[in-house]
């Protein structure tokens, strides 16, 4: 990988320059994301680092269910949301956006959100910076047309 498709991809992923300014949290991610860059026959013969053997991504414990929202969309919902939230911590993101379930949607968990409810919801998480902006008050005196 050339230096600065490196460099863009530590830009887009993390906000950061440089792989020092990382946590471990998103160090192991990007460690991750190499290796699976890696040629097939390249990653057999080069396996990941031991800090990432076993590790999982989230949600992927509990595979594909019927009727159910996958893996992968339970992290895209997390990470939209996490991405729009003003929390400092990422566990306080992450209760925000199960709190945010609950209040829009009934949902206590996002283990249990619904195949045919993931677009209403990632809807909604999007819009969320359009719902926080104040909107302009709106005159109330009729217009007139020039004539």
């Amino acid at each position: 990988m050339a230096d600065a498709d490196y460099r863009v991809m530590l830009w887009d992923r993390y906000r950061a320059s440089s792989s020092k300014d990382l946590t471990k949290a998103q160090a192991a991610d990007l460690v991750a994301s190499l290796h699976s860059l890696l040629p097939e026959a390249d990653r057999a013969a080069n396996p990941a680092p031991v800090a990432m053997a076993g590790a999982r991504r989230r949600y992927e414990r509990l595979g594909d269910r019927d009727g159910m929202a996958t893996p992968k969309q339970l992290r895209m919902l997390e990470a939209a949301f996490v991405q729009r939230s003003r929390g400092d911590a990422l566990g306080d993101k992450q209760e925000a956006f199960r709190q945010f379930l609950r209040t829009h949607f009934s949902i206590d968990r996002p283990e249990w959100i619904e195949r045919d409810q993931v677009g209403r919801i990632l809807h909604a998480v999007t819009n969320i910076d359009k719902a926080a902006r104040p909107r302009r008050a709106r005159s109330t005196q009729p217009k007139t047309t020039g004539a």
